[in-house]
């Protein structure tokens, strides 16, 4: 039986993360965290290993197989050439047992584990309500589904997870489960976690990492979250369900997958820098074609300003569009990459909407300024010079401005 998820894979590829060197690979030699594998430059230690590794390998790879594919049973193995030979054997095991199951239709429809919403690198979250040996393999084809339908080479190579161990009879370590099965989920998805966040858990860190596998990559990507809130440094409100603090409605059909419906209140404001589900998002190449004026000031916007608070602070000279540059950062705080934003107004349509209405041409020079604009009652445009994180607060978060990445 196929199942079909696609529909929950990013649909512009253009507008995803341009990724921190940091976040693609941390580390040296035997101890590399690496969270990017496609489309990237790989280490020279890295490449000496794979060339190695090559030569001790003796049974048929799949047709499939890529570099990172040998990289994946290095890291998993610490670079030890034995153990990723016997990773291997393990991962082709799985591979092969993925391709002729048939998935378990009620245990998916059960709500022990469901996919719902991104996180704010665009990443799928997966919610974990109950695991445990008998729902084991379906939740591996789960994520197997995920891995070949969702994620996109190098822009969304990860996933997020919450484990909820709310209403649990046991908690964590005492549930009837065999813990090596959590070593074949890191054999079998090496490098697709990002971060593993455990909620209304009675363990405090230290006690959930004594059953975890010592491995530098997984016990960096545990969080263990005290308070419900601490999930939106990770995942926007409108991107979670109630029962975590979020905008959504509690899920009540767990298959196939739904996804989440923003609030009406984000639906006139937003300014988070991720794919826009309700509205779409316009090309960053034809943006960059138009030849638009840059500003001579950045605008620095974190992913904390995702909040929705000072709405009613509005710019009420700036009705129509305008454009801003912003620094993009991860949840880490690492700089992602600087990009231009189109505010529109509440009406939707864009500065070059307008100017193709009132046939104007405000990008001849780069003399154009504000008090031209001003003087031309027409020209109702306004340059937004963003010096600092406070004024983006407050001239972004108007209720009459809706900003998306251009």
């Amino acid at each position: 039986m196929y199942l079909d998820i696609s529909y929950l894979r990013p649909k512009s590829q253009q507008f995803l993360n341009k990724h921190s060197k940091f976040y693609i690979k941390s580390g040296t030699e035997g101890m590399i965290v690496r969270n990017i594998y496609e489309k990237v430059d790989y280490e020279e230690y890295e490449i000496k290993s794979i060339d190695n590794f090559k030569t001790k390998i003796q049974v048929p790879l799949p047709n499939s197989w890529k570099t990172s594919d040998y990289l994946k049973m290095l890291i998993s193995a610490d670079f030890s050439i034995q153990g990723a030979l016997q990773n291997l054997q393990i991962h082709l095991g799985w591979l092969n047992l993925y391709q002729n199951m048939e998935p378990n239709i009620n245990q998916l429809k059960s709500g022990d584990f469901y996919i719902f919403g991104i996180d704010k690198q665009s990443r799928p979250v997966i919610i974990i309500k109950h695991l445990d040996n008998e729902n084991f393999l379906t939740f591996q084809y789960l994520l197997e589904t995920v891995k070949r339908q969702v994620l996109i080479p190098y822009f969304v190579e990860n996933w997020t997870i919450i484990y909820d161990c709310q209403n649990q009879e046991y908690n964590f370590y005492e549930i009837d489960f065999n813990f090596e099965n959590i070593k074949e989920l890191m054999i079998n998805f090496c490098g697709n976690l990002n971060n593993l966040l455990i909620v209304n858990s009675k363990l405090n860190f230290q006690q959930i990492l004594n059953y975890i596998p010592n491995k530098t990559q997984i016990h960096s990507k545990i969080k263990l979250l005290n308070n419900l809130d601490d999930l939106q440094q990770y995942i926007l409100k409108e991107q979670l369900e109630e029962k975590y603090n979020g905008e959504c409605s509690n899920v009540k059909i767990y298959w196939p997958p739904q996804l989440p419906q923003v609030s009406e209140l984000l639906k006139h404001v937003t300014y988070d820098c991720y794919e826009d589900y309700q509205y779409g998002l316009r090309k960053l190449q034809d943006f960059k074609g138009r030849n638009l004026r840059k500003f001579s000031s950045l605008g620095r916007l974190s992913h904390q300003h995702s909040k929705t608070t000072s709405m009613k602070k509005s710019i009420e000279s700036a009705t129509s569009s305008s454009h801003l540059k912003i620094l993009v950062h991860e949840e880490n705080g690492n700089q992602l990459i600087q990009e231009e934003i189109e505010v529109l107004n509440n009406q939707g349509e864009s500065e070059f909407d307008n100017q193709k209405k009132n046939d104007l041409n405000l990008y001849q020079t780069e003399s154009v300024g504000l008090q031209q604009l001003e003087e031309n009652k027409k020209q109702s445009q306004f340059q937004i010079i963003l010096e600092n994180e406070h004024q983006i607060e407050h001239k972004c978060c108007s209720d009459k401005l809706n900003c998306m990445i251009f």
